[in-house]
């Protein structure tokens, strides 16, 4: 913030101190953190970050001290207005988050220590005064998006979800019913949602801890291992399959799926959006600078994943553009008419619908019109309902969780498999192979339609 404008700032909040008009007082904080009109994001504050602390701090202390002093009009005004900032200070602070664990995640960051992040976490909860409200946008904007970069097959832990689930341990540690003791109805289905991708993400473990066993192993034929080696790679084997079953056969609750459909209805059309920020990857690993050539031309790919018809029918979208911050990212917005089981009505499938369809073709590296095995590595990813006019209404969680499952079931299963098959090398066949392949086939769970097109990885 420019030194003339805090000076000022700093005037307008002594006078109204000194008058004791704390409801001015708070309307004028509130018009220096609040997000400019024509801003599209109406959780991003354009205020100095200490002018959006200080302003949390006033209205958390305000409302301690003046708690028995407050009137009707005052009480309203201090809830009201004082619910904005802190919801502003909320966001912004979840976005110093995001931006610090991606940092970390990408080595961008050397100096980027745990407690570091652990402070900020600690801190968030606390301003929150409801620690489930964490898990929301936690699950929302990291453990999904760690989950879709971290998918490779080798035996090295990524660093963002693994180490995020840790430094998450010591808040979480607090009794389930002090979690649920909140009128936010969303937060049953938020810390559901925490304990799924804690599952996802113990199967991934016991899958790298088994890869780093077996890789130690393939140097030497199977036939003179040591007997202690192969009861070591069996053991592995066995803890993989194991966690791995455990979240594939799920009946009552399987992984990612609501326990409630949240019917969405509307009289209006309603509309569904898509915004990804994304880099393209080579099969080497290796970052793609991208231009407004390759941007077109992934645009023409994505719509051509889906016919023609429903291109037409749902009035599909889709927009690629170089990002204005990251010179090798690029930002996709995907837009299409809700539809009953997409958007609208109960969501059957629970696939994330024609989104979701034509974003993982791209993040699986399966366009057929652009360059073979180019993925999307998604590092943001939020999908909304919108009205005719483009205005947000609201998110639709479906879609990513969809999404997520289009991705990450069908690398599990892969993982299963290939299990599966050193176990029948080490003379130790798996029992229930056969029931793999049963619940793959079966029409109920649709793993066999997330698989079909699924490129092994």
């Amino acid at each position: 913030m420019p030194l003339a404008s805090l000076l000022l700032l700093n005037i307008d909040v002594q006078m109204n101190l000194m008058m004791g008009d704390i409801l001015h007082l708070l309307d004028v904080k509130w018009s220096w953190i609040s997000p400019s009109e024509d801003e599209e994001n109406v959780f991003r504050p354009h205020g100095d970050r200490q002018m959006i602390r200080f302003g949390a701090h006033l209205v958390l202390v305000l409302r301690c001290l003046l708690v028995e002093q407050m009137k009707d009009a005052f009480r309203e005004k201090i809830m009201t207005v004082g619910d904005l900032i802190l919801h502003i200070t909320y966001h912004f602070l979840l976005e110093m988050i995001r931006k610090a664990v991606l940092k970390k995640l990408r080595g961008f960051c050397q100096d980027l220590g745990k407690s570091n992040l652990q402070n900020m976490i600690n801190h968030l909860m606390l301003l929150s005064n409801i620690g489930c409200r964490v898990f929301k946008r936690l699950c929302n904007i990291l453990f999904r998006e760690f989950a879709l970069i971290s998918m490779w097959r080798v035996p090295a832990m990524p660093i963002g979800g693994h180490t995020l689930l840790s430094f998450l341990a010591e808040p979480l540690k607090q009794p389930t019913e002090t979690l649920l003791s909140t009128e936010d109805h969303d937060v049953s289905e938020n810390l559901r949602e925490f304990q799924d991708w804690s599952a996802y993400y113990s199967c991934d473990a016991t899958y790298r801890n088994w890869l780093k066993v077996e890789l130690e192993n393939v140097e030497v034929s199977y036939l003179e291992l040591s007997v202690e080696e192969k009861q070591r790679a069996i053991a592995a084997a066995k803890e993989t399959l194991n966690s791995s079953f455990s979240l594939l056969f799920r009946k009552e609750n399987p992984w990612l799926v609501p326990a409630e459909d949240h019917v969405y209805e509307s009289v209006e059309p309603l509309f569904l959006e898509l915004h990804a920020i994304a880099m393209l990857c080579l099969p080497s690993g290796e970052c793609m600078c991208p231009d407004a050539t390759l941007c077109a031309t992934l645009m023409s790919a994505l719509c051509s994943s889906v016919n023609e018809e429903v291109v037409l029918n749902r009035q599909l979208m889709v927009s690629v553009s170089l990002s204005s911050t990251d010179n090798y990212c690029i930002e996709v917005v995907l837009r299409c008419l809700a539809t009953d089981g997409d958007g609208l009505g109960p969501h059957e499938l629970n696939d994330g619908g024609i989104l979701a369809t034509v974003i993982a073709a791209g993040f699986k590296g399966e366009l057929v019109r652009f360059q073979a095995d180019v993925t999307m590595e998604i590092s943001r990813l939020d999908a909304w309902y919108s009205s005719k006019d483009g205005s947000l209404e609201g998110p639709a969680t479906y879609i990513v969780w969809g999404l997520c499952r289009r991705c990450c079931i069908p690398e599990v299963i892969l993982r299963c498999m290939q299990v599966s098959v050193s176990l029948m090398e080490l003379g130790n066949p798996p029992k229930s192979h056969d029931e793999l392949i049963e619940l793959v086939a079966s029409p109920k769970t649709g793993f066999s339609i997330y698989l079909v097109s699924n490129n092994c990885r």
